[in-house]
C-alpha cells in the first residue's frame, strides 16, 4: 500500500516494531505519536509475548478504523487469523499462553478481532512511502516488480523472513540475509521480526542498518518488546517523496 496520501498533513511517520501484547508500552508509544503528530506504521506481531493481547489488538484496530495507522501483517498475527478462520492451525506454547491471557468470555472477541485486523483495509504484507518499504520479515526480489500483487514467495518472505528450514540450539529458525543483496539501489527496507540480525542483539543497541550488494539497505528494528526488551519507535520525516529516518526512541 502506498502511504503518501495517508500521511499527508502529518509531521512524519513512526514505526512500532513487534509490540507482542505489551499494551502499556503500546499506549505510551501512541501518546508519543500523537504528541509529535506522527502517522503510525505497525510492523506486525501484535501478539504472543506479554500478557495483554486483547487490549493490544483492540487498541490497534481502533487506530486502523480511524485511519490513524496501518498494519504490516506479522507471522504471529497471521497464524491467529488463520486459526480464527477455522484453518487447521496448531497453537504452540506462545499461542496457548496468549489464549490463556484472554478471559474465557472474551476469547471469541479476540479471535474475531485478529481476523478483522488481517482483513482490514489498512493491513497489507507491505506498505511503502517514497523509496522506503515497510515489511515484517524481509523483502523478496519480486517485490519491486508488482507491489500490489505479491508472489507466494514474496508473501512468505514478508511473514517469516528468509530461512532455510533449520533451527538453532534455542529452537529458533536460522535466518538468512541474502535478501538484502536483492534490494535495488536507492531502496530501503524496514523490518521487525528479527531480534538478532546477523548475530547483533538489538535489545540494547537499537536499530541496525545493513547495506546490500546492489546498494539498497535494510534496517532491523525489533528490540524485543514483550519479551524482556524495548519497544522501538523509528521516526521518519516526510517531504513529498523525500523520506528520511531521523531518530529512534526505545520505550
Amino acid at each position: 500500500m502506498d502511504l503518501s496520501k495517508k500521511v499527508a498533513g502529518y509531521s512524519g511517520i513512526v514505526t512500532f516494531s513487534d509490540v507482542h501484547a505489551h499494551a502499556k508500552k503500546l499506549k505510551k508509544g501512541i501518546r508519543y505519536a500523537i504528541k509529535n503528530d506522527l502517522f503510525i506504521v505497525f510492523l506486525g506481531d501484535l501478539v504472543d509475548g506479554h500478557d495483554k493481547p486483547l487490549e493490544t489488538v483492540l487498541t490497534v484496530k481502533k487506530l486502523l478504523d480511524e485511519d490513524r495507522a496501518v498494519l504490516v501483517i506479522g507471522n504471529h498475527d497471521d497464524k491467529f487469523a488463520r486459526y480464527a478462520k477455522g484453518n487447521p492451525v496448531q497453537l504452540k506454547k506462545a499461542q496457548q499462553q496468549t489464549m490463556a491471557d484472554v478471559p474465557e468470555e472474551k476469547r471469541q472477541l479476540f479471535l474475531d478481532t485478529m481476523l478483522e485486523l488481517r482483513n482490514h483495509a489498512n493491513t497489507a504484507f507491505t506498505h511503502r512511502l517514497g523509496d522506503w518499504t515497510f515489511v515484517h520479515g524481509s523483502a523478496h526480489r519480486t517485490l519491486w516488480d508488482d507491489r500490489d500483487n505479491l508472489t507466494k514467495k514474496a508473501q512468505h518472505r514478508a511473514l517469516y523472513g528468509e530461512v532455510n528450514n533449520e533451527y538453532d540450539d534455542d529452537g529458533f529458525p536460522i535466518r538468512l540475509y541474502n535478501w538484502i543483496d536483492e534490494i535495488p539501489q536507492g531502496q530501503h527496507v524496514v523490518v521487525g521480526h528479527d531480534r538478532k540480525p546477523m548475530g547483533n542483539k538489538l535489545k540494547k543497541k537499537g536499530p541496525l542498518t545493513h547495506g546490500g550488494a546492489q546498494g539498497g539497505k535494510a534496517t532491523f528494528t525489533d528490540m524485543g518488546c514483550g519479551k524482556g526488551g524495548k519497544l522501538c519507535l523509528c521516526v521518519f520525516s516526510v517531504d513529498g517523496d523525500n523520506v528520511e529516518m531521523i531518530k529512534h526512541e526505545a520505550i
